[in-house]
């Protein structure tokens, strides 16, 4: 068991091939759908494939945009992420449903596979998009969570003891790092000794002080000690 999750395990992008075929499957179906539509009225013009062919590629668009780019975490920027894919979900997903079904009719499928091919295709193109999106996300919270800044406690060897025959050297002070947070993947074993570490440098430490210290709360550091240890910290 770790403290958290490692980096690379958020960071990895599970799923992400499988979301992408299955997007561009609803993708190609769509367009082949609503352009099939537009040849039933006769010969469609340019404008006309265009303008069939443009819901599933203004979807692809948009999930790219809010998966890719850095939003910040202020609720009108979720607000325009979400209603804005949201709309175009919505819009897209009523037109290609209608020529989909258009198309099939046309095309001698009258019974029930009418209605639920296209029903099929927009539910595959919104499970994928939101799995795309939820990778894109998982991405950001681990490159967030690898740029936390570590900083350094000194602490001091053994000193000289007095009266000893022959005088011994100091040990040079050693550094141990203690995260700010606690570091993703960091193992209990290495809180552990980052604690007794701090236990022994800073003695003047309370169980609140010391676990603020490591990033963890005050129970994960009493499970981590013992009990017997952390009633020897002053109490806040």
């Amino acid at each position: 068991m770790t403290d958290a999750m490692p980096p690379q395990i958020a960071a990895a992008p599970r799923g992400r091939g499988w979301a992408r075929v299955g997007f561009w499957t609803g993708v190609i179906a769509s367009v082949a759908a609503n352009v099939a539509h537009a040849f039933l009225a006769g010969s469609p013009s340019w404008l006309m494939l265009m303008f069939a062919a443009l819901p599933p590629f203004a979807l692809l668009v948009g999930i790219e945009v809010i998966a890719q780019v850095q939003w910040r975490k202020v609720w009108y920027q979720a607000v325009i992420r979400w209603g804005a894919v949201g709309s175009v979900a919505a819009i897209g997903g009523v037109v290609s449903y209608d020529h989909m079904r258009a198309a099939l009719h046309a095309h001698g499928e009258t019974g029930v596979g009418s209605v639920l091919l296209p029903v099929l295709v927009d539910g595959l193109m919104t499970v994928c998009s939101a799995a795309l999106l939820t990778i894109g996300d998982n991405q950001r919270r681990a490159e967030r969570a690898a740029e936390v800044p570590t900083p350094e406690v000194l602490v001091q060897g053994p000193a000289e003891l007095p009266g000893s025959a022959t005088p011994e050297v100091a040990d040079a002070p050693r550094k141990v790092r203690i995260p700010a947070r606690p570091a993703a993947g960091r193992r209990p074993e290495v809180t552990r000794e980052l604690a007794s570490a701090l236990m022994s440098a800073e003695p003047d430490l309370n169980r609140e002080q010391l676990a603020a210290r490591l990033g963890i709360s005050s129970r994960r550091l009493r499970d981590l000690i013992g009990p017997a240890k952390t009633s020897e910290l002053a109490s806040a």
